[in-house]
């Protein structure tokens, strides 16, 4: 009999060796096959008598288990049966929930590890407390740069009416879904990589009884834009610089806000058609390439600062007037105030601005 079960175990590995070209262990095949936690798991209180439990499905569960104020209170069968109600509860208390999942194989019971906590009150019209009802005062979708930060500010709301008891708690705990992209703390700040990695994570807001509100956010490089935008404001005379040279000139930003930042040069072409760099500085050899291929062919100036980019043309009028076009780059979301000159601008992409300024000619 052990040998058969050898023999068994020993084709099921083999198995799974050839059809997925690796060696299955029994523990990886288990964690394969482990259910995790239910996730959205919460709460509600129901006519005053009763509380309503829903959380979202588990892949590979046969089924959930739920704590009530520590203690194991039931258990559900079946993956698709995703809420329960609680009838075994009093007005004007605050009960305690967890919630796993549970997978059945080979006559054994695998669980997840539990969930979060959440505390639900059972309210009715002499309660003085109450639960969310929902997380306001912030936007559904954010663009955020690399290594950037962003407070979001949130409340938790009752319902109205109910507005006036007590909420279980004003506590919020913030997640994120995808810490390599974005972390947040414990005050709502979230913060994006320092890895130029691009992409789109979730942050997550959960109330005490689990009501969440759910925040995408786009991580991306402000640098180099899929496209400007306002193009028919800009100057014919400096509009190759973000169409036919866009490549170039993004290329150019990056490089000084990610991998030579804090530089203070600028750049034009000598009257032997050289590139000058006023003062010297040593820089990525294609990234000098770049900036010659612009000044080559468009005649204009390339200024590096510490905190912003900015590519300008000078056009003197037969009218005498001097127009001068600046497109800017700021390598920080405040870098406007240090090349701020009291004109307007006009966003062409985050962070990107374009600027035209007509002053009569000296």
């Amino acid at each position: 009999m052990k040998r058969k079960k050898l023999l068994l175990f020993t084709a099921i590995v083999l198995a799974g060796t050839l059809f997925t070209g690796k060696n299955v262990t029994s523990s990886e095949a288990a964690a394969k096959s482990s259910p995790a936690a239910p996730k959205f798991f919460r709460g509600v209180s129901k006519s005053g008598k009763k509380i309503q439990l829903k959380w979202k499905k588990s892949a590979v569960a046969s089924g959930y288990t739920i704590y009530k104020n520590g203690r194991k209170a039931k258990t559900i069968k079946g993956q698709k049966k995703t809420k329960w109600i609680d009838k075994k509860v009093k007005a004007g208390k605050v009960y305690k929930y967890r919630i796993t999942a549970y997978k059945k194989m080979g006559g054994k019971k695998t669980a997840s590890q539990k969930s979060y906590q959440i505390k639900v009150a059972v309210t009715n019209k002499k309660s003085k407390k109450t639960n969310a009802y929902k997380l306001t005062g912030a936007k559904s979708k954010y663009v955020l740069h690399f290594n950037s930060s962003k407070k979001i500010k949130l409340t938790v709301k009752a319902n109205k009416k109910e507005k006036k008891k007590k909420l279980v708690s004003k506590k919020i705990v913030w997640s994120s879904s995808n810490n390599a992209l974005a972390t947040v703390d414990k005050n709502g700040v979230i913060r994006t990589n320092n890895q130029m990695k691009t992409g789109c994570v979730y942050i997550y807001a959960r109330a005490h009884n689990g009501i969440t509100k759910s925040i995408r956010v786009e991580v991306t490089n402000f640098a180099t834009p899929a496209q400007f935008k306002n193009m028919y404001a800009v100057n014919k005379e400096i509009k190759p610089i973000v169409t036919t040279y866009k490549k170039e000139l993004t290329d150019i930003a990056a490089y000084f806000e990610f991998v030579k930042p804090n530089s203070n040069v600028a750049f034009d072409i000598d009257d032997y058609g050289n590139l000058k760099k006023m003062p010297s500085i040593d820089i990525d050899k294609k990234v000098e390439e770049s900036i010659f291929k612009i000044l080559k062919n468009v005649p204009v100036t390339i200024e590096i600062r510490k905190t912003y980019l900015a590519v300008r043309r000078v056009i003197q009028t037969s009218y005498g007037t001097t127009i001068t076009c600046s497109v800017i780059y700021g390598f920080t979301d405040k870098a406007e105030r240090d090349y701020d000159n009291d004109y307007s601008y006009l966003e062409i992409a985050p962070r990107w601005k374009y600027q035209l300024i007509e002053q009569p000619t000296e």
